[in-house]
């Protein structure tokens, strides 16, 4: 849809848009209590099917009640929360429609998570892309057709939400029966409290840095870091979305049953590191281009805040990765201290910055500040369990992705067709020089060609008559 914003909204919509979408975020994470963290952590724990439905229909439940008063309590507030973040009541009717939707999105945040526990993935997909479908359509007719703007973006969040949810909710009701046992909210309640400060905290991390803007520049920065920021966070939606989605519950499984656990988690790690840098890379070196093919003009120096946003979403990543020794001992109020000590930091560096660098400076504190995460979470998780990460595969993998990005970023003909080709061929030397330098070892490498070689016997022709 970027093509579409940027053609029909200006750098202000835009800005307007992502704030309000922030707020419906901070409102998210404290009306869920972190309740589906507390799902995917408990599922297991859980050892008959008559229980674990018994848990999902009572949370799934609980959230529609808590959906249907929030959203009507916050409807009759809208004007409040306009003067609170615009300084003006002309946005209330906006915020009623980022209020219904946000009842809409506490439901399907629960529905899904329990699908993504029970790897129903092609039910997860097909459902995701009914909503990929009806939200983009909803989206051309109300803003290409209708041009009403944010406007039309706040109807079609509406529909595409309210559709899914009626399908979520049947779906899921249909799988585990109606049923209500209020003693189960208990466990849930208790270990997702801590995560609500721990993810307001996150939200600083993540998003606060736009209100500061709104206040410390305007809306027109405010848009061209948003739509940065976009792309710097497709490292999440590519990679680390959805391999956290199924790592959360799987590691806990993993932990508990696994005697060679120690060597899944360190493989893992650098598997899951070496993607998140190899994307990171590619996004990172095409954007300029990619912007000025998509975009409008007035975009264009939304480039500049990528590497950024980049980099501190592999921290960001790698965080909920490496916390694994205090998850799975359930001391999650170490989100909480952890998270507190990076947003005091991004804060002051954000104060400190974006008066004097703007967007920029956001976008290095970004970066900072997720570090600060990762650093103390790998710290304090090996109080609680200890594993020896494959150091020296990590320097390797560092070392040439900073050599590629240099090289990629300081390329350039003035045409963006050759420039993309040779940038393309770039990044796919990325992994190849790893492999020459021994990134990948013996095991990785007879593996890997042994997946391929059976993949190729089963996509070749086979001769007539053969079983």
């Amino acid at each position: 849809m970027i093509p579409v914003y940027t053609s029909y909204l200006t750098p202000k919509d835009y800005g307007t848009l992502e704030l309000l979408t922030l707020v419906s975020i901070v409102l998210s994470t404290v009306l869920a209590l972190r309740m589906s963290s507390g799902m995917t952590r408990f599922y297991v724990k859980y050892k008959t099917m008559e229980e674990r439905n018994r848990l999902v229909s009572t949370l799934l439940t609980f959230i529609i009640g808590l959906a249907i008063v929030s959203g009507i309590a916050l409807s009759f507030n809208s004007s409040f929360f306009s003067r609170l973040v615009f300084e003006s009541d002309i946005y209330s009717s906006f915020f009623i429609f980022i209020f219904i939707t946000l009842s809409f999105e506490l439901v399907n945040s629960v529905a899904f998570t329990y699908l993504r526990i029970i790897e129903k993935s092609l039910i997860f997909i097909i459902i995701s892309i009914i909503q990929m479908v009806l939200g983009l359509s909803m989206n051309i007719f109300f803003i290409v057709v209708k041009e009403w703007g944010v406007q039309g973006i706040l109807y079609s969040m509406v529909i595409s939400n309210g559709v899914v949810c009626l399908i979520l909710m049947a779906i899921t009701f249909k799988r585990v029966k109606f049923s209500f046992h209020p003693g189960m909210l208990k466990p849930l309640i208790k270990f997702g409290l801590p995560l609500i400060p721990a993810g307001m905290l996150i939200f600083i991390l993540n998003m606060g840095d736009r209100f500061l803007m709104n206040r410390l520049a305007d809306l027109t920065v405010v848009g061209l870091y948003a739509l940065g920021y976009k792309f710097g966070g497709l490292l999440s939606t590519f990679i680390g979305g959805p391999f956290l989605s199924i790592w959360a519950p799987k590691r806990v499984e993993i932990y508990e049953n696994r005697a060679n656990k120690d060597e899944i988690f360190v493989r893992v790690f650098k598997y899951f590191t070496f993607a998140l840098a190899l994307i990171g890379l590619a996004i990172s070196v095409l954007i300029r281009d990619v912007l000025q093919i998509i975009a409008a003009p007035e975009y264009w120096q939304a480039y500049r805040v990528v590497p950024f946003i980049v980099l501190g979403y592999i921290f960001y990543n790698l965080y909920y990765f490496v916390d694994i020794g205090f998850y799975i001992k359930n001391k999650t109020y170490w989100y909480l201290i952890i998270n507190a000590v990076a947003a005091v930091v991004n804060i002051g560096l954000n104060l400190l910055l974006i008066p004097r660098w703007g967007a920029m400076g956001a976008a290095v504190v970004t970066a900072i500040s997720f570090a600060v995460c990762t650093f103390f979470a790998f710290l304090v998780s090996r109080r609680y369990y200890k594993i020896n990460y494959d150091l020296l595969a990590l320097i390797k993998l560092v070392v040439v992705i900073v050599l590629f990005y240099v090289a990629g970023v300081s390329f350039t003909t003035h045409n963006i067709f050759i420039d993309l080709s040779v940038k393309l061929v770039l990044i796919a030397g990325a992994p190849v020089t790893l492999y020459l330098i021994g990134y990948f070892d013996a095991k990785e490498v007879s593996y890997f060609s042994n997946f391929l070689q059976n993949r190729w016997r089963a996509l070749r022709p086979r001769p007539s008559g053969a079983k």
